[in-house]
């Protein structure tokens, strides 16, 4: 399918508003991923991402999570088209290898800035017993088209 056909399907972004939950998804984060993101990705041996921690296993590093807003977007029917303007998160505890972890993104806001509009949209990870592990905003650049 081409960009032009996907968009003609995709969720159109104009009828979302702030507060919509745009999408979820929930996965066991698999060592195997984890050691792959670790040795390949970040190119770091840190023993707490590969063999124990202080928090009782390995952990999986916070960046491990940063991109994920992609796969949620997708997820979602979002267009194609919007560009990744800023990407800022924040982490608030550790996730273990192995560990069930649940990301919903939320539209925060939208804004126009020099006559582009843009939307930042709330991306917040959650582990397996309901607490927050990681938060971030990611702003995209939308195709006024």
């Amino acid at each position: 399918m081409d960009q032009e056909t996907y968009n003609k399907q995709a969720t159109d972004w104009r009828k979302l508003k702030p507060g919509d939950v745009v999408s979820t998804m929930s996965y066991c984060v698999a060592h195997a991923d984890v050691v792959s993101y670790v040795t390949e990705t970040m190119e770091d041996s840190d023993p707490w991402y590969l063999e124990d921690s202080p928090y009782g296993g390995p952990i999986v590093p916070p960046g491990y999570f940063y991109g994920e807003y992609i796969r949620l977007l997708a997820g979602a029917n979002c267009p194609m088209g919007a560009l990744n303007a800023k990407l800022v998160f924040r982490s608030r505890g550790p996730v273990l290898h192995g560990e069930q972890v649940t990301l919903k993104a939320s539209i925060a806001k939208f804004y126009e800035k020099r006559g582009r509009p843009y939307m930042d949209v709330d991306v917040v990870v959650t582990n397996s017993r309901d607490v927050e592990v990681s938060r971030g905003i990611v702003t995209l650049l939308l195709d006024v088209n």
